[in-house]
């Protein structure tokens, strides 16, 4: 390193021609360490897994639940009035974002977790036993990393997943999609079956015939809905385009990693080297 040369001072007026001459005094110790900061970004990106990411659009399905189904099959007659009353005012139906909030929720994702034993694969190191609190929450908040959800302006669902491996991408994202159908499934029947018994019991409890006719179209729907409920096929989510994952890893960017670092070592070898001739002027 040659320490002959002025520092470049942009205040009094430097012309680019010094700052050049500056420059090039130092250049032996800039490019030692601007490739030093290089080798170490490319050495940093090389201990970095992998990750392959697998995307699927899906499409939310509308299933409705006891009080919009029957308002839509009634309307505005006495029964659809009654229907609702029973069995606790309206309800919306199932939509995009009610489905996105159960598939980010953190009782699914544990649950998910859990059902097909991906606990080691998110944070190795586990011994096998139940996990502790802290490392309970490690494991989903790194799946919650892993995982994006948006809902499109078509009102279609984008899932993206990353994994270490593409294949196994594909693999979990398709089980995701499967628990997720699985477990609205569930919730639907369990709450069915709810009014169901609740109905039953008034029916037996009605006086007035038409009182009777109308709770016993009501239990037959919610039979009916019990019935498709169990059925096969998608539930809460359709597959509109199936899980992709591309051989080519979307992460870490080596090649960015590597310029960023070089970068910074040109960079702070300038600062480095200013402050050292200011440090040694009288």
């Amino acid at each position: 390193m040659t320490g002959d040369a002025a520092s470049p001072n942009v205040a009094t007026g430097t012309s680019p021609k010094e700052i050049l001459l500056w420059f090039f005094a130092h250049w032996k110790a800039l490019l030692a360490s601007t490739f030093a900061a290089a080798i170490l970004a490319a050495g940093i990106s090389l201990l970095i897994p992998r990750s392959y990411q697998a995307s699927a659009i899906l499409r939310s399905i509308t299933v409705d639940d006891s009080g919009a189904l029957l308002q839509g099959s009634l309307g505005n007659s006495f029964g659809g009035s009654v229907a609702s009353s029973l069995l606790g005012g309206p309800r919306q139906a199932d939509d995009a974002s009610v489905t996105m909030a159960l598939m980010q929720s953190p009782e699914f994702l544990k649950s998910f977790i859990a059902r097909f034993n991906l606990a080691n694969e998110l944070l190795p190191g586990g011994s096998g036993g139940a996990p502790s609190p802290k490392r309970e929450e490690s494991i989903m908040g790194n799946l919650r990393n892993r995982i994006a959800i948006n809902q499109r302006s078509d009102g279609l669902i984008s899932l993206d997943l990353r994994w270490s491996d593409p294949v196994r991408a594909e693999q979990v994202e398709r089980l995701f999609i499967a628990e997720v159908n699985r477990k609205k499934r569930e919730q639907t029947l369990s709450r069915t079956k709810a009014n169901l018994d609740y109905l039953e019991k008034r029916l037996q409890q009605e006086t007035t015939a038409e009182m009777r006719v109308t709770t016993a179209n009501l239990a037959g729907k919610q039979l009916a809905s019990i019935m498709l409920s169990q059925g096969p096929g998608d539930y809460a989510v359709e597959v509109v385009a199936p899980p992709y994952a591309s051989p080519f890893p979307v992460a870490p960017a080596r090649k960015l990693m590597t310029i960023m670092g070089a970068v910074m070592g040109f960079v702070g070898a300038t600062l480095f080297l200013l402050a050292l001739q200011a440090w040694k002027k009288p």
